[in-house]
């Protein structure tokens, strides 16, 4: 997506031939990359070592909270996303996806992978994360 204006809702929807998702709406900002400066802060929410499940409910349901208030740009998860995202034949990785989609559908939700990410070649990582430079060795 490109040319996102700031304070204006957008409208999205994902799926294949096979399934959708529901609608999600966010609110755009686009940082000005032309070098001027701007005093306008960028308010990001930093964390990591989340997990999935009823360990990191408490964690996601503060989080939720603080994306609904509409006052973040966004989030920067640091890794260990999950705790293992491949467990179970990817099911772990999957419970995150769900858990986290109120926060990812509403605000830019980059991740960094972790060393409990990586599983045996980092592929859950890749296939489920694609961050602009996604290059997990």
């Amino acid at each position: 997506m490109t040319e996102i204006l700031p304070n204006c809702n957008y409208d999205f929807q994902v799926g294949t031939t096979f399934a959708w998702s529901g609608i999600f709406q966010f609110k755009g900002r686009t940082p000005d990359y032309s070098g001027n400066k701007t005093d306008e802060p960028v308010d990001l929410v930093i964390f990591g070592d989340l997990g999935a499940g009823p360990v990191a409910i408490p964690t996601i349901d503060s989080l939720i909270d603080v994306t609904n208030e509409g006052e973040i740009d966004g989030m920067l998860h640091l890794g260990d996303l999950a705790y293992d995202l491949e467990h179970q034949n990817g099911r772990k990785g999957d419970l995150f996806g769900r858990e986290i989609e109120p926060i990812a559908t509403q605000v830019p939700y980059m991740t960094i992978p972790g060393n409990h990410d990586y599983g045996k070649n980092g592929t859950h990582y890749k296939v489920r994360y694609n961050m602009p430079v996604n290059d997990v060795n």
